[in-house]
């Protein structure tokens, strides 16, 4: 066993059986070594003649901070029910051409906001828009429809809400044009 030790301007090397290397490292390096009071590495001759590096002492873990939990109503400060939202959408004459052309449909992002929009009659956030998309079981992502929405504005009126979010409501046009583009999607 091959044994190499530095500590400050000090270093010892150490080729022997284990009990030799503990033997004269307890009797002539010990001393030293509480004197220094240095972080102590050992290297180890690997048999491939690869030195591996041990640290002395044990190190430390890092205690894990407790995770803070969200409450649903600290994500935009709206008052909107998703679970209501959902439902009035669920019971709506025309389900089958939303399902068929909105919610069945891979992306539609902006029919998706249009049509939370059109339901809750009220100002909405993109976080309004996920717990819905969540409570109807779709996959969506916060920052696609916050993007989805800043970037269809044209369709919205915006206004400032709270912690610091923008809150959305559907122009009479764009209302109207979607209602439209549902209904010949329903008579089909």
């Amino acid at each position: 066993m091959k044994t190499e030790i530095h500590v400050g301007n000090s270093s010892i090397k150490i080729d022997g059986e284990l009990e030799e290397v503990k033997a004269i490292l307890s009797d002539y390096w010990k001393p030293i070594a509480e004197k220094a009071n240095a972080n102590v590495k050992h290297v180890v001759e690997a048999p491939e003649g690869k030195p591996t590096e041990k640290p002395n002492k044990p190190r430390k873990r890092r205690k894990s901070l407790p995770k803070k939990a969200v409450s649903s109503s600290d994500d935009s400060g709206s008052q909107l029910d998703a679970t209501d939202l959902s439902n009035q959408i669920k019971v709506r004459s025309d389900f089958s051409a939303i399902k068929k052309k909105i919610l069945d449909v891979k992306g539609q992002w902006k029919e998706k906001c249009i049509l939370v929009a059109v339901v809750a009659d009220a100002p909405i956030s993109s976080g309004d828009v996920k717990r819905v998309m969540d409570e109807l079981r779709i996959k969506s992502s916060l920052p696609t429809l916050s993007r989805t929405l800043k970037n269809n504005s044209s369709e919205f009126l915006t206004q400032g809400g709270p912690n610091n979010s923008t809150l959305y409501t559907v122009i009479d046009t764009a209302k109207s044009e979607f209602l439209e583009w549902l209904e010949k999607a329903n008579d089909e």
